[in-house]
């Protein structure tokens, strides 16, 4: 899973192979709220178009309270390992 900031920062650097290289063969998923943030900044940087196209990206609508607390005991580890 990957924030809006990493996947914002590699695309305008141009580095977007380097997040492929890291997820394999497995397809990264990214929330849709993170969609609607790099459709926004896509109007700013056009090189974020990249990420909204990529097809090893796949975009969740995170609807009920348990994927939305599961995201969120992600987002604190991810934390704790900074």
């Amino acid at each position: 899973m990957f924030d809006t900031g990493p996947l914002s920062h590699f695309a305008r650097a141009g580095l977007t192979d380097a997040l492929r290289l890291v997820v394999g063969e497995r397809r990264a998923v990214i929330p849709a709220a993170v969609e609607g943030e790099l459709r926004n900044g896509a109007h700013l940087h056009s090189s974020i178009q990249v990420v909204l196209d990529a097809d090893w990206i796949e975009v969740r609508q995170l609807d009920s309270p348990e994927e939305m607390a599961a995201l969120s005991t992600y987002a604190a580890r991810r934390q704790l390992d900074r």
